[in-house]
């Protein structure tokens, strides 16, 4: 009869086989016949690369007549849990999509997302909004239908930010022919690029920008 065990990557295996043929001693060996050990249950570690690995349970009795058991033993790669977002950042409120890009079956997965504000998602691919500025941890986490569990989190990776408010003055507040020059004072909150248009005359990137308008009448 062979007994199929399956497990993930790095586990170690306790397998208590049955005594079905009423032997009183065991031990067991590679498929080379190396031994490993001679405990029932046997505490077996598997290689370290995924794939099908099989021991054998030699019993035999105090007239040494053997009977041996196959022990197909089936070790699963642990997933690496990946994914994408877009859009990488935004103002509140920001609708974010997200989408997981883990080498795993996705018809038989588990995924559960954690998107840092207190909601979560168990879909493959998921959309969340946002509606505080601050930056998120999000993870993902994965489990496999054999069992293997994974989980990646990415630290602030999603940040939100505030709309910005506009706000300027000038000085002089009434500029003349004969001064006609200004200082433009910024204001705004949670402003990071600037963009003034002085009456279609010039235009500004600076945050306080000098302008001398040359006709002041208008």
């Amino acid at each position: 009869m062979l007994n199929i065990l399956n497990t993930c990557f790095s586990t170690k295996l306790i397998s208590n086989i049955i005594n079905r043929t009423q032997v009183y001693n065991y031990y067991w060996v590679t498929t080379t016949y190396d031994t490993l050990g001679y405990d029932s249950p046997y505490t077996y570690t598997p290689p370290t690369t995924p794939g099908n690995y099989t021991i054998y349970m030699i019993g035999y009795d105090q007239c040494y007549r053997l009977d041996t058991i196959p022990v197909n033993v089936i070790v699963n790669e642990i997933p690496t849990p990946s994914f994408t977002f877009n859009p990488p950042s935004g103002c509140v409120p920001l609708s974010v999509g997200f989408l997981s890009t883990t080498i795993v079956d996705e018809s038989t997965a588990t995924f559960t997302w954690t998107f840092g504000d207190g909601n979560y998602s168990t879909n493959n691919s998921a959309n969340n909004v946002y509606t505080e500025s601050e930056c998120y941890d999000i993870t993902l986490e994965v489990l496999t239908a054999e069992g293997c569990y994974g989980s990646t989190t990415y630290i602030d990776t999603l940040c939100i930010y505030e709309d910005p408010i506009p706000g300027f003055y000038w000085n002089p507040t009434q500029p003349t022919v004969l001064n006609p020059s200004i200082q433009v004072i910024d204001v705004s909150e949670n402003a990071e690029t600037y963009n003034y248009d002085f009456n279609g005359e010039g235009y500004s990137n600076e945050q306080n920008p000098y302008f001398t308008f040359n006709d002041i009448s208008s």
